[in-house]
């Protein structure tokens, strides 16, 4: 398969998002807007961006990686940030915190009916981002991924500001970018071959 990959500008660097698999046929699209979470009154972002990943299997495929990568290294610590239907890491330096998160396998498994080993658990954090990763695609699956980046300004006007943020409703991101998608064309979409 032909890899393809959107970059979203942070504060903090560019974050790429990437999609790859062992070997098999895939087709996908791979879209991107920015997105505006209802937060908890005082709450508030900078930006909020979401990237989602829309999978066909046109034959069972192998090892199927989303990945979300930090390509600079403009930050001074990073650290986990899960809870509970969340996977997330956050990053920051002396002026900014960005923030990436993701399903957790309990709820990527209850949403997509799939049965993951415990034992090998589907969202792996790295020191630059975080993957989803899937061991096996069945031929004739759908399914759909998503990663959201969302960072601020230190202090943030409420701590956790960013937490709530990417903490985003699957179906939700799928409404908001398909909206996205047909009002401004211009926004990042890609399909494959």
């Amino acid at each position: 398969m032909k890899n393809e990959s959107i970059k979203i500008d942070t504060p903090l660097g560019e974050v790429e998002f990437i999609v790859s698999s062992g070997n098999g046929d895939l087709s996908y699209s791979l879209s991107t807007g920015s997105l505006y979470p209802v937060l908890p009154d005082g709450m508030a972002i900078s930006e909020c961006h979401g990237v989602l990943l829309n999978v066909s299997a046109v034959e069972d495929i192998e090892a199927l990686l989303f990945e979300s990568k930090l390509l600079q290294k403009l930050y001074l610590e990073y650290s986990p940030e899960s809870g509970e239907g969340l996977d997330a890491q956050s990053w920051q330096n002396e002026n900014n915190i960005l923030m990436i998160g993701t399903e957790d396998q309990e709820y990527l498994s209850s949403r997509l009916s799939l049965n993951f080993s415990p034992d090998n658990y589907s969202i792996k954090y790295d020191a630059d981002g975080l993957i989803i990763q899937l061991p096996r695609l069945k031929k004739g699956n759908i399914a759909s991924f998503h990663f959201v980046v969302a960072w601020n300004q230190l202090p943030e006007p409420q701590d956790c500001s960013c937490w709530y943020a990417v903490d985003y409703n699957h179906s939700l991101l799928q409404e908001n970018l398909a909206k996205i998608s047909q009002n401004h064309p211009a926004e990042k979409h890609y399909e494959s071959d």
